[in-house]
Parts: structure tokens; sequence; C-alpha cells
């Protein structure tokens, strides 16, 4: 008898999963539909209101009601997205004082719904006019919450509305509050804030104000976007890179801001990370091995040519491929400099390999197209 009821229960459990599976295909099929019809709906309340000088009476009132459904949200935008950008742009701003309430209003929901409105936000936030200020000051609690989408994207909603200090108030808290893990790696930082809408230069000049304020690892990240965005801050780049007492990885990202903005005052502190012999310290002579290539001259040959005698592959692969950059060719070198050391001959002979698999395979792509 009891093998018996574990055979029905078994039985029951499969049939319970056969109609769970059939049940929710059906709904899936009937997803598309439901979209459909909410963006039918959502075209049919939007279309009146994109000719003449004002929105109907009314109409500005109801939007406010609809959006507070992430349904009729996502339907908007993508709505939206079907219409001419200047067109869609034009309706966001007639009705753009609708949105601080709702970013107020989102920010009593589940961080998921934050999420999508900081969404909605980052697509359309630039057409958003007078609001965007109140806005962002509302959205900048999102980067708080504990989801770390809904913080993503409400960091890239904040760059949209390009307002500097409110931006960077939302990343001095994240730092704040992650001392040892920051939360959102410095590469996506990096990424989002190369985004940034507003003044460039008002948030750089921010982030040397405050840049004390962050650990690190959020410092290097700040310290990347200053390298992709200006060359203009050299003196204070340069002041990171003598700084012994600064952590490696900043001192590491100067380097690489005077490998893509040279400055001769940067000259004889990539001679001597170059020169350091050291093996402790294999990672500023390798990077700046690269950055040597932007500064011609005897002193960075030299120190270039004994680099390649180092026991370190980054550092040996790195000079010699400045070598290159200043104008020597592998065959003379291989001469010259590897003639007695095999580490030196070693890498030479693996880039002279290199550089012609990259030539057959660049033929090889030219013929693959002829």
């Amino acid at each position: 008898m009891g093998s018996e009821v574990l055979i029905y229960g078994y039985g029951l459990v499969c049939l319970s999963m056969l109609a769970f599976n059939l049940i929710y295909s059906l709904y899936l099929r009937g997803a598309g539909r439901r979209t459909r019809r909410r963006k039918e709906h959502m075209a049919a309340v939007v279309v009146p209101a994109l000719s003449g000088s004002r929105v109907p009476e009314g109409h500005t009132e109801r939007m406010a009601d609809m959006l507070r459904q992430v349904k009729d949200l996502l339907a908007l935008d993508d709505y939206l997205q079907t219409l001419p950008e200047e067109i869609a742009g034009e309706y966001i701003t007639r009705i753009a004082g609708i949105f601080p309430g709702l970013a107020k209003y989102y920010d009593g929901r589940d961080d998921m719904f934050c999420a999508y409105f900081s969404h909605f936000v980052q697509r359309w936030g630039r057409y958003m006019a007078g609001e965007r200020r109140k806005l962002a000051q509302t959205i900048s609690l999102y980067a708080n919450k504990n989801s770390l989408y809904c913080r993503i994207n409400a960091l890239k909603a904040l760059c949209t509305l390009g307002d500097a200090g409110v931006l960077l108030d939302a990343l001095v808290y994240l730092a704040a509050e992650n001392e040892e893990d920051f939360p959102i790696n410095d590469k996506i930082v990096v990424e989002l804030l190369l985004k940034f809408e507003g003044d460039s230069r008002e948030f750089i000049e921010l982030i040397w104000d405050r840049f004390e304020r962050f650990p690190p690892l959020h410092q290097r990240a700040l310290l990347d976007y200053i390298r992709f965005k200006s060359g203009d801050y050299s003196d204070k780049m340069l002041e990171i890179l003598t700084d012994t007492g600064r952590d490696k990885e900043l001192r590491l990202s100067a380097i690489r801001y005077f490998t893509r903005y040279p400055d001769e005052r940067a000259r004889t502190s990539l001679l001597g990370f170059v020169s350091d012999k050291d093996p402790a310290n294999w990672e500023y002579a390798a990077i700046a091995a690269s950055a040597l290539a932007e500064y011609p001259g005897e002193d960075s040959v030299d120190v270039l040519s004994e680099a390649m005698h180092s026991g370190n592959w980054y550092v040996r692969s790195n000079s010699a491929e400045s070598l290159e950059k200043l104008g020597f060719r592998y065959e003379d070198l291989l001469g010259k400099a590897a003639a007695e050391d095999r580490y030196a001959r070693e890498m030479l002979t693996y880039r002279l390999e290199t550089r012609m698999l990259n030539a057959e395979r660049d033929k090889a792509k030219e013929a693959a197209k002829a």
C-alpha cells in the first residue's frame, strides 16, 4: 500500500508540473498581445497631444495617473521610440512637470519599479527641461537601494540628467557605505560616467574638490574618467605620479594619463620606473615602458634597451613594442640588445613571429574580401 501511495503521489506531482507548464506557456503567448494592446492604447492617448501648441486639457493629469503603472510606463517608452526623436522629445518636454512627482511615488515602491523608472529617465531625461534638478535629487535616492540593478540604472539616469553635484553626491554615498567592497565594478562606473551629459569640466572640477572623500579603488575609477575626457589636468596628475605615498593603482593611472597626454615633466619619473630593477615594482616598469613610446629621445632608447634584459615578460614585451614605435627594427635589436641575452632574444623573436602572423592574417582577410 505504501508503494502505491508513493507512485500516485509521484504521478500527481508530474501532472501538476505539466499543468503549470501548459498554463505558463499560454500566459507567455498572450504576453505579446497584451503588450501590443497597451502600446496601442498608449498611442491613442498620446497622439492628440502631439499636435498643437499645448496639450489637451486634462491630458497631463491623466498621464500622471497612468504612468504610476510600470506597464504603462514601459508602453509609453516603446511607443515614443517609434516616433522621430524630435517629436518624442517635444512631447516629453510638454509633460515634464509630472516626472518629479512620479519619481517620489516610485521611491516608495519596490526596488525593481525604481529601476524601471530610472531606465525611462535615462532614455528621455534630457528632454525634461527645468524639472531635471528636482528629478535628479529624488533619483539619487534610488542609488542607495539594495538592488544593484536599481543602483546602476539610477546612476545612468543621473548621467542623462546631467547634474554634476547630485551625481557626485550619489557616488560619494556609495563609496562611504562600501569602503571595503564597492558594489559596482570600477570599470562599469567609468563607462557610466563617460555618458554624463552635463558640463564635463564642471564635473571634473567637483571630482578634484571631493577626491579625498573616496577610497583608492573609487579614486582610480575617477582618474580613468578624467583621462578619457581631458588632457588639462597634468599638474594634478603629476602630483599623484610623484607622490610615493599614494596607492599604487593611482600612480599607475597617472602613468597612463601621461601616455595619452605626453608631458616632458613626467619624463624623469617614467625613466625612473623603467630603470627600477626591483621585481616587486614590475607593474610600474611595464606600464611606464609603454608610455616611453611617446617620449622620443636618447635617454628613452637607452632605458628601454636596458629593460629588454628584464626578467619580467611584460617589461620586455612593452619595451620591445616601444622601441619599435620609436623607429627601431626588431631585426636590428636582435643583433644589438639580444646578442648575449636569452630573455631579450626570446622576446624579440616572439614579437617578430607575432608581427608575421598578424600580417598573414591581414592578407587572408583582404583575400577573402576580394
